[in-house]
């Protein structure tokens, strides 16, 4: 519970909590008031600004305000007047992290010591990064004053534009990390945990670049540290219905999953999905942990639960097709499982062929391509355990698969109609469309595979590894 108390001639909005190993109340300032003027506007006709701003930054906490209205007013006479707050909440932060700043660069000359050149060298993408977000800003900072870049007197948005990431930030990371730059990333990411140590985001962006990396030990280090900024970013309660469509909650989500593919990758899969229950049991997030849970369980071996999870999500997500033609052809289902494997091949051909440890092709050009590519990797590295097993028939069988005439014919066909469709209109865009969705469906892969007789001929049950 948010409380005032008095700290100097200032009127503090704090919390207290209990220090768990001293057993002493420990208050964090969460607002100072520095004037008259601003205690009547944090509580009259600006006080929904005022509120929004706290409430925003301490969701956690409990807020009274009829009772912090009460004691802010009460407490009028304890203040100055005025304030200089375009010194103190503007200037003055920044004119001293600009003279830090400028003696560390000036005294850092890489022409007369190694050492200034290495730690320049150490700190290059962040300095890059830094030149460019100048640049942009003296660009820019020559705006006329308007009702959408005002102020208040007291500069709160100021304050709130302080404890926010910028938006370009989180635009930055996500396309260096979509162009491979993972050393950028890294950089980057750090540089903003640092500034801004509850920006779970740049702890997910941190962990996902250990993944690459195959250093799966580092990458949960620092998805854990995204579960706990994460789940602090919104209040205890959150509605069934609210999961992932408040976006306070996405961060959190994401570093659940991510962490339970770097289990998987890792090899503990018991602890991978343990955390998938978590996100099916107290996340709501039934088709998500499903997701998760096929590729782990068919790595453990549980082709049976495999089968129940990929099935569930292969009308979202048909890719999981693939999965569920693993599981069904171990449990000795092989007509079944080419069925399963045509529905996620025809419209997958790529991640097909890479999970069978065939010629990709060439380079990803169109959105499909690239969707499948991305596919196909996710799926690879995700079913590691699985596919590197020795002598494993299941996917000699696909291979042969993928090889065979009729099925190759198909393939080049669903790619045809894909491309003809959206290069068409009218009649005969209603028509390819037709097709397409026909050569979707299970019911055509069904028939298929019936039809398929030699590419079954000779699959005993349950292809062991």
């Amino acid at each position: 519970m948010a409380y005032v108390r008095k700290k100097g001639n200032q009127l503090c909005v704090v919390q207290g909590r209990r220090d768990p190993e001293t057993k002493k109340v420990v208050q964090t300032t969460l607002f100072t008031i520095y004037s008259k003027a601003e205690a009547l506007a944090a509580t009259g006709e600006q006080s929904y600004v005022f509120r929004n701003l706290i409430q925003s930054d301490n969701p956690q906490v409990r807020f009274d305000w009829a009772k912090i209205d009460a004691a802010i007013r009460s407490n009028l006479d304890h203040l100055p007047d005025l304030y200089a707050y375009k010194k103190e909440r503007v200037e003055a932060g920044f004119r001293e992290a600009l003279q830090q700043f400028t003696f560390e660069l000036a005294s850092a000359d890489p022409r007369s010591l190694v050492s200034s050149a290495r730690t320049l060298q150490a700190n290059r993408h962040e300095l890059q990064w830094l030149r460019d977000m100048i640049d942009w800003r003296l660009k820019h900072c020559d705006q006329e004053e308007d009702d959408w870049n005002a102020d208040n007197p007291f500069y709160w948005r100021t304050i709130s534009n302080r404890r926010a990431v910028p938006l370009e930030a989180w635009e930055e990371l996500e396309s260096l990390f979509n162009k491979g730059e993972y050393d950028r990333v890294a950089a980057l990411a750090r540089l903003m945990t640092e500034c801004w140590p509850k920006f779970t985001v740049g702890f997910n962006y941190r962990g996902l670049v250990e993944m690459e990396r195959c250093d799966f030990g580092a990458a949960v280090k620092h998805f854990d540290r995204a579960i706990e900024v994460g789940r602090s970013a919104f209040p205890k309660r959150i509605a069934k219905e609210r999961w992932w469509l408040d976006t306070d909650t996405r961060p959190y989500i994401r570093a659940l999953i991510y962490k339970a593919q770097a289990l998987n990758r890792a090899g503990d899969l018991d602890a991978s999905l343990a955390l998938i229950d978590v996100l099916e049991k107290k996340c709501h997030q039934d088709i998500t942990a499903a997701a998760e849970r096929a590729p782990v369980l068919l790595n453990a071996g549980r082709f049976a639960a495999a089968e129940r999870a990929s099935r569930y999500v292969m009308g979202v997500y048909p890719a999981y097709a693939l999965i569920r033609g693993f599981s069904l052809y171990e449990l000795g289902r092989a007509e079944s499982a080419l069925a399963s494997w045509l529905v996620g091949a025809l419209r997958f051909p790529r991640s097909a062929r890479m999970l069978v440890g065939l010629a990709r092709g060439t380079a990803p050009k169109s959105y499909f391509e690239v969707e499948d590519h991305n596919a196909g990797v996710h799926h690879s590295r995700n079913l590691d355990a699985y596919l590197g097993r020795r002598r494993l028939r299941s996917k000699a069988f696909f291979r042969r698969v993928m090889n065979d005439p009729e099925v190759v014919a198909l393939i080049v066909e669903a790619k045809d109609v894909k491309q003809r469709w959206r290069d068409s209109d009218g009649d005969e865009s209603r028509g390819l469309r037709a097709r397409m969705a026909e050569m979707e469906t299970e019911a055509f892969a069904e028939k298929q595979a019936r039809g398929l007789y030699r590419l079954l001929q000779g699959e005993t049950a349950g292809g062991v590894c």
